[in-house]
């Protein structure tokens, strides 16, 4: 049993001793091949060098890549496509850009403000209320007074003018004012008041203050007569009946 185990282990360190001078032997240069596909050592060796594209072409070239193996074996050479690029190429001269004329415009703007419009349709106008006073003149009714419904006297320093009562009637607002007294050529202004109260029952009674200049010159006329003129509305009755403007007839001094 001994014996057959050292006969096995003599013939394992034979077949080691065998490949390892094998392995020597091959490590010269690469193998070549008698195929027709075959390279030769110096392509191996330079394989980029077989078929080499210029510069200016754009498409692919092929490239031979040999596989080593053991010795005495033989492989089929693969080849592949590696793509060519162009490299591009760039002017770098300078370029001259001509110089642009530039051209200033004055421009006025003027503003103009918007302007709206405003439709009427459908608005509302409020006017404020008016409140409408009914005047004296408006309530009162006036009437006409001739000179015949007229009398009238001098008495000290005042002249009585008596007007006939029928379109007043018997109540008599008493009032106060200014008329105006004719004489000759001249005008004198006189205050006067109007009584409440009837003379004879029957006659408006308005006393009237003499101006001084007019006394005098009364007194120093041949013909000394006077007429008065009484303005509207100086007899007022209860019933606001007023009278229109009159003159009375003419009264002696």
């Amino acid at each position: 049993m001994k014996k057959a185990s050292a006969g096995l282990v003599c013939i394992i360190l034979a077949v080691i001793i065998a490949l390892c001078s094998v392995g020597c032997d091959g490590g010269g240069n690469e193998l070549t091949y008698n195929s027709e596909n075959s390279a030769s050592s110096s392509d191996i060796q330079n394989p980029l060098n077989s078929s080499q594209p210029s510069s200016t072409e754009s498409t692919a070239e092929t490239v031979l890549y040999p596989l080593t193996t053991q010795q005495g074996e033989t492989v089929q050479v693969l080849s592949t496509t590696a793509p060519s690029t162009e490299l591009p190429t760039m002017d770098y001269n300078p370029v001259d850009i001509p110089t642009m004329a530039t051209t200033y415009v004055n421009t006025t703007t003027t503003y103009v403000p918007p302007t709206h419009s405003y439709s009427t349709e459908n608005q509302v106008t409020t006017k404020p209320p008016t409140t409408t006073q009914p005047t004296t003149e408006a309530r009162i009714k006036y009437v006409s007074v001739s000179s015949s419904d007229t009398d009238g006297n001098f008495t000290d320093n005042s002249i009585n003018l008596y007007v006939l009562a029928d379109a007043f009637g018997d109540k008599i607002n008493a009032t106060r004012g200014t008329l105006t007294i004719n004489f000759g050529a001249t005008t004198y202004k006189a205050n006067y008041k109007v009584l409440s109260t009837l003379y004879a029952g029957e006659s408006v009674q308005i006393d009237i203050g003499i101006p001084s200049d007019l006394l005098k010159a009364l007194e120093t006329s041949d013909d000394p007569f006077i007429t008065i003129t009484v303005p509207k509305g100086a007899i007022v009755s209860k019933t606001n009946v007023s009278n229109k403007a009159f003159t009375s007839i003419p009264i002696y001094y």
